[in-house]
């Protein structure tokens, strides 16, 4: 049997969504593209599924079109929703897989990322339901799972059951740590490859190295200038990838004590913003160092893949190396901050009789 599923993922990366679900869902049917969410179809079971790239995913179990609210009435479309599901005997609640531990659920109304208030009686009233066709229990504040009902500004409401997990509150991430999620698509956009010899020059708290690991590399090699950064990054390591990974604290301006010249096939980083701490310099001529660095580091066809919401200083410097070409880039939302993805090929320069640069094709994902 298909499911549909409703996935979630940072903004800006709906190629790169569709992308991953083409190469790794082998029946996957994408039925919904929207900003920052995507709704596809997969007779694969959730529990089979590896999706490393969404922040949540649901079980949708139905949809109601409404095109024409702009969304400034966002909750009365869901308790509108709330009827048509209670009135709907298609709609077979008591089908929805669940695990012997899970005896209590609560209703969550949300506005795409903001919680919207709905009328109590109707939420009580879809409480009633759901207790009567799955024999499970509200509980408002520790549920064992979650029925939501979501509004988009696109036109659509979603009622579906979540399937992710939170996150756990004593587990809060580093200041500055990219999430899991992003840090997964950003190794997937360098198109990695078994042979790889693969750098974080700035790694922080290791997410990057981390979410590499789930695709084969030769070398990894992760650098920060904070012993602190480095030690939690190291600890991340496990297993067959001891011997894989270097990780050690490296001032980037001093990065070739440790590597030689054109001996990285790709470089994967998140660099400083100046956000939470200054830059060792003005933005421009850091970021001209870090380009020219990358530029000596890199294999002729190398990639390099880096998030930064300093995108004018980024582009600027990598215009000015004539063997860099930017393959790649689209504006993204970190944590509500613009920022911006760049894929920078080192491209093979061959001068023709008249003169032209003739480059190299973009290397393929495996």
């Amino acid at each position: 049997m298909r499911c549909r599923y409703y996935a979630t993922f940072a903004s800006g990366f709906q190629n790169i969504v569709k992308d991953i679900l083409e190469k790794t869902v082998r029946d996957a049917a994408v039925v919904l593209s929207l900003d920052g969410a995507v709704v596809f179809e997969t007779a694969i079971s959730f529990d089979s599924l590896c999706l490393c790239c969404f922040n949540n995913i649901f079980l949708t179990l139905h949809v109601l079109e409404q095109k024409e609210n702009d969304g400034s009435a966002a909750g009365a479309v869901i308790e509108a929703h709330m009827s048509v599901v209670e009135k709907n005997k298609k709609i077979r609640l008591a089908d929805v897989q669940r695990a012997k531990n899970v005896r209590t659920f609560r209703i969550v109304t949300s506005n795409a990322n903001r919680l919207v208030s709905v009328d109590e009686g109707a939420k009580r009233k879809m409480e009633r339901v759901i207790v009567k066709e799955t024999g499970l229990l509200p509980h408002r504040s520790k549920p064992d799972v979650e029925f939501w009902f979501l509004y988009r500004n696109e036109g659509f409401s979603f009622f579906m059951r979540r399937l992710s997990k939170h996150a756990p509150f004593d587990v809060a991430p580093h200041k500055g740590e990219l999430p899991p999620q992003l840090a997964y698509m950003l190794c997937w956009l360098s198109g990695p490859g078994e042979s790889d010899v693969i750098l974080d020059p700035f790694c922080g708290y290791g997410s990057i190295l981390q979410q590499r690991m789930r695709f084969p590399f030769k070398k990894f090699y992760a650098f920060d200038i904070k012993d602190e950064a480095a030690r939690i990054s190291k600890n991340k390591i496990k297993g067959q990838f001891l011997k894989k990974c270097d990780v050690k604290t490296v001032d980037f301006f001093a990065i070739f004590r440790h590597l030689k010249e054109e001996s990285v096939d790709a470089i994967i980083t998140d660099p400083p913003w100046g956000s939470y701490e200054a830059l060792p310099m003005p933005a421009d001529q850091f970021y001209d160092a870090m380009s020219r660095t990358f530029h000596r580091l890199l294999k002729p066809d190398g990639v390099a893949v880096a998030l930064t919401a300093r995108d004018d200083e980024f582009a600027l410097s990598v215009s000015r190396i004539k063997e860099f070409a930017i393959v790649e880039s689209s504006d993204v939302l970190v944590s509500g901050r613009k920022a911006r993805v760049y894929k920078i090929k080192k491209t093979s320069v061959e001068r023709t009789a008249g003169n032209k640069a003739k480059r190299t094709p973009e290397r393929k994902p495996l």
